[in-house]
């Protein structure tokens, strides 16, 4: 058991916070170090990457098959854990193509298109940090 003392100041007042956390070796596979997190990203981005640069040649939409797709996703609980590497295939190069591509640039809907990849970093940043931005106290910087 891993004991920590962070000193938090709200206001006026200072309270000692004890944190108890598992030492690394007990740490759950969910529960990423930096590098665990590096390798996932990095997983993501060598499926992204190429799925932005081939953006421009993508239809607007592709949904022939979209039934048989869905029924395929019709499952219950996976008794054994997939890989990453496997989920990310499966969402990329399986899923997303059978869909309409509002990122596609003869998209010409009323809904507006795709999110911009700035926006997807952000979101990446601030899941991260995870801080707490509905109040002004708790991340005065962030709010």
């Amino acid at each position: 058991m891993v004991h920590l003392c962070h000193k938090a100041s709200f206001g006026d007042a200072n309270r000692s916070v004890t944190v108890r956390g598992m030492a690394d070796e007990a740490r759950s596979p969910l529960e990423l170090d930096g590098t665990g997190f590096r390798e996932q990203v990095l997983a993501a981005l060598r499926k992204l990457g190429p799925w932005l640069d081939d953006l421009p040649t993508q239809p607007v939409s592709k949904l022939s098959g979209g039934r048989s797709l869905a029924r395929r996703y019709q499952e219950g609980m996976p008794q054994r854990p997939s890989t990453l590497r496997r989920l990310l295939s499966e969402v990329i190069d399986r899923a997303s193509p059978v869909s309409l591509n509002t990122a596609a640039p003869g998209y010409l809907g009323f809904i507006p298109g795709g999110g911009l990849p700035q926006a997807a970093l952000a979101d990446l940043i601030s899941g991260v940090l995870n801080r707490y931005t509905g109040l002004w106290m708790p991340a005065p910087g962030l709010v």
